[in-house]
């Protein structure tokens, strides 16, 4: 029988601890800084302050299985089923809370899509993410990332690809295309991908993990899709990235500081467009989309229709191709997107961190990628000049 017989008891123990730790912590520093206070008190306060947070830990623990049972209980009383969201909800709790994810109860996994469900290497170890999961917070399109919908993602190891996506039955489509020709001559015929660290996190409320499974699951991958897509998308519209890293940009540039990708010129921004996609060889316009910032969009806009006529074209009838619109595009690039190419080497990994001070949890997801441009000549930048 449980110590605590109610959530609300549990719920009024760690109130009481949870006010007392500011102050402790507080006590703590103080004395710290205190050049006159001796270290034997010293490490006393700060043991006090640990204990504290130890001690609220446990209880946190125990509420939320306790929680988690009633909840079973009552599914099972009422012969309903526990969803997706709820199995991930108390998954993210167990592994945030410092709880054993494989004391989970079988349907857990059962609805993770882990094969066979409870097996030891699921929630474990060096995954700790079951695999229909950590497939999902990896390679699921991301609403902020809209280049999502148009580039490629996959998750190979060791991936190695030809860098045109077709073969002809001759070359004529490489010998009559200088650009091409040069690059494959110089790049050659096959890219590729490295590993780098991807490293994301989610920053989780006290507060909501003593709420509903539900709540957790959306805070951990609502906040995962965001923090993915902004590193995404600062790798593939960085202008000042490491070494190690700057081959992943749009914008990068070769060792005489000129950019890889070929610019476009025109007078206006809407000249450059149409200037720059009409440039893209045959094979490359078919398939092609563009990016560029709706602020830009809106001032060119502004420029070709004056009266506004064009506002409520959808950007695709205005531009002649399917559109994403992202502040991180400072030049508009044209092309087939398909040849930007996200690759994760492995299946993710995932650290938790409890934060008292903030009353925050932190689940970390971690991989492997690589960003690839396979054909620099699929793609041309928009360039406003004389």
């Amino acid at each position: 029988m449980p110590f605590y017989q109610s959530v609300a008891a549990i719920d009024e123990a760690i109130a009481q601890i949870q006010s007392t730790i500011p102050g402790l912590r507080d006590e703590a520093v103080r004395m710290a800084a205190d050049k006159a206070t001796p270290m034997d008190k010293v490490r006393a306060a700060k043991a006090a302050y640990q204990d504290a947070s130890d001690r609220l830990g446990m209880l946190q623990e125990e509420r939320a299985r306790m929680a988690d049972e009633a909840a079973f209980k009552l599914r099972k009383d009422s012969g309903g089923v526990l969803d997706k969201a709820q199995a991930a909800g108390m998954f993210y709790r167990a592994a945030l809370t410092g709880g054993d994810t494989r004391a989970l109860p079988r349907m857990v996994y059962e609805q993770l899509g882990a094969i066979p469900a409870g097996s030891e290497d699921q929630g474990n170890g060096s995954v700790l993410i079951p695999d229909t999961m950590g497939q999902e917070l990896l390679m699921a399109p991301r609403t902020i990332n809209r280049l999502r919908g148009v580039m490629s993602v996959t998750q190979v190891p060791n991936l190695i690809l030809p860098r045109l996506g077709f073969e002809q039955d001759d070359d004529a489509f490489v010998a009559k295309d200088g650009e091409s020709a040069k690059e494959l001559k110089l790049r050659g015929d096959q890219v590729r991908f490295g590993t780098h660290e991807y490293r994301v996190r989610a920053s989780v409320a006290e507060s909501v993990l003593r709420t509903t499974p539900v709540n957790i699951q959306a805070a951990v991958d609502e906040g995962m899709a965001s923090a993915g897509a902004k590193k995404e998308l600062k790798m593939i519209f960085g202008t000042d990235l490491p070494s190690d890293v700057k081959h992943m940009s749009l914008y990068q540039k070769g060792s005489d500081s000129q950019e890889l990708i070929k610019g476009v010129t025109g007078t206006d921004m809407f000249t450059a467009w149409c200037a720059a996609f009409a440039d893209l060889e045959d094979d490359y316009r078919e398939q092609a989309s563009g990016v560029m910032r709706f602020s830009d969009y809106v001032k060119m806009l502004r420029a070709i229709a004056p009266n506004e006529s064009l506002f409520n074209a959808k950007p695709e009838s205005v531009l002649g191709v399917p559109m994403t619109f992202t502040e991180y595009a400072t030049t508009p690039v044209v092309g087939a997107f398909r040849y930007l190419h996200l690759n994760f080497a492995c299946a993710p990994w995932a650290d938790v961190e409890n934060v008292p001070s903030q009353g925050l949890r932190r689940f970390y997801l971690n991989s492997l990628f690589d960003i690839q441009i396979k054909m620099y000549s699929a793609f041309r930048r928009v360039v406003v000049g004389a």
